[in-house]
Parts: structure tokens; C-alpha cells; sequence
């Protein structure tokens, strides 16, 4: 990526700022977002040389790098400075959160000042899904999208069938061995916010109307030769 490009500004007839095409995985977890995060920032350079956008994440220690945007939706809801995020970046007071935004906007804006009206930018992380559960964490949401002038025009979201969902998470808690049986680690409330899909697409949907909402089904046995990247 070329760095010494400058922001091009895109105007209308109505003279507003043009805002970039934006594509926006939330990533349901347990539904192959770290197999396509994992490919699409080992692929990085490739992308861009095909004019997609993947911008690098805030982490530990207000460097820039990742396989997510999980940053993005860390700031969209409430603070909390016990959240895992503003702790790995040793962010514990307010005045430590309004520089830690700003360093962060800095470094998205930077990044997608390269963008063209040719080009496309794309936003992955399963934290929309699992932190963004209201209608209050959409609005701010939006506020940060307005801001880095993109315009989303297509939210990916893979949906799993709950049961195989639900199994799944509880063998990785306990391979990870920070569950010891097959119980559920959530309340019915909680299940009810991760795995009621519909809920969860009209709360999308209504947040974006303009954009396509691309539901899909996490199944290996639809998955071109098996494969979720393929």
C-alpha cells in the first residue's frame, strides 16, 4: 500500500463528501469468522492490489495490526475499563478512553485515506455480534461509521443451527479447560441475544436499511468443495 497517496475527496451534486462502499462482516462466533478473518489478513496486500480495503485494528499498546476490527465495536458500547480490550491497551480512566479514541480514529482515517470511489473497504469481527446487542450500541455505531465517511452497503452474516452452535462453544471451553462439563455457560437471556438470528438481523437491518443484508448458512456440507474459503 502506498503511503504517500493522499485523501481524495468525492463530491455530489448536493456538494457532501462521497463516503466509501463498505462491506460489513459481524461475524457470528462459532460460525467460521476466525477461518475467514485468519485468510483475509494474511491476504492483506493481495486484497488491495484488487482494490478491497482491510484495514489493521488497534492493539496492545496502541499499535496497529490484528485479524479484526473488534476496536471498532469495543467503542461502541459503554465504557467499562475492565473490558479486555481497554485493558491490553492499559486504558483505565476516561481521559485514557477519549485519547485512546482518538488515536484510533486517527489510525482508520489514515488507513482509509487511500480509498477511492473504485474502491471497497471491509469490516470483520464476531464482537458486532456478541457486543452490539441494542439498539443504543447500533446508534454509536453509526456515529463512527459517519465519521470515517464509509458507507456500508452489504452486512455478511453467517448463521449456525443453535444446537451445533451451542456444542461447539462448550468443547472449546473445555479443551481451553475453562469449563469442566457439558453445561451452558450462559443464561436464557444471553442465549436468547447470541442465537436469536432474527432478532439479530432486524436489529442490523434496521440500524443500516440502505444496506443488503446477506444471511448465510454455516454448513460445510453447502460450502463450495467443503471449504468456507473456497
Amino acid at each position: 500500500m502506498n503511503p504517500n497517496l493522499k485523501l481524495a475527496i468525492y463530491k455530489s451534486k448536493g456538494d457532501e463528501v462521497k463516503k466509501n462502499d463498505t462491506i460489513l462482516h459481524i461475524g457470528i462466533g462459532k460460525a467460521g469468522s476466525s477461518s475467514i478473518q485468519s485468510y483475509l489478513s494474511k491476504n492483506r496486500e493481495a486484497l488491495w492490489k484488487k482494490g478491497v480495503l482491510f484495514p489493521k485494528d488497534v492493539v496492545n499498546g496502541n499499535r496497529l495490526g490484528g485479524d479484526n476490527n473488534k476496536t471498532l465495536a469495543a467503542l461502541s458500547i459503554p465504557f467499562n475499563n475492565k473490558h479486555i480490550i481497554f485493558k491490553q491497551n492499559k486504558v483505565e480512566s476516561v481521559g485514557d478512553y477519549n485519547d485512546f479514541k482518538d488515536f484510533f480514529l486517527k489510525s482508520y482515517k489514515n488507513q482509509l485515506s487511500v480509498l477511492s470511489e473504485n474502491n471497497v473497504c471491509l469490516l470483520t469481527a464476531e464482537h458486532f455480534w456478541s457486543m452490539l446487542t441494542q439498539e443504543n450500541d447500533l446508534k454509536e455505531l453509526e456515529k463512527y461509521i459517519d465519521e470515517l465517511r464509509l458507507n456500508i452497503v452489504n452486512i455478511v452474516i453467517y448463521i449456525r443451527d443453535q444446537v451445533d452452535w451451542l456444542k461447539s462453544f462448550i468443547l472449546q471451553k473445555i479443551i481451553e479447560g475453562s469449563d469442566k462439563g457439558f453445561k451452558s455457560p450462559f443464561t436464557d437471556q444471553q442465549l436468547i441475544d447470541r442465537l436469536d438470528y432474527l432478532s439479530t438481523i432486524e436489529l442490523w437491518r434496521t440500524a443500516f436499511p440502505k444496506a443488503t443484508c446477506s444471511v448465510r448458512l454455516f454448513d460445510k456440507n453447502v460450502f463450495y468443495n467443503s471449504n468456507l474459503i473456497s
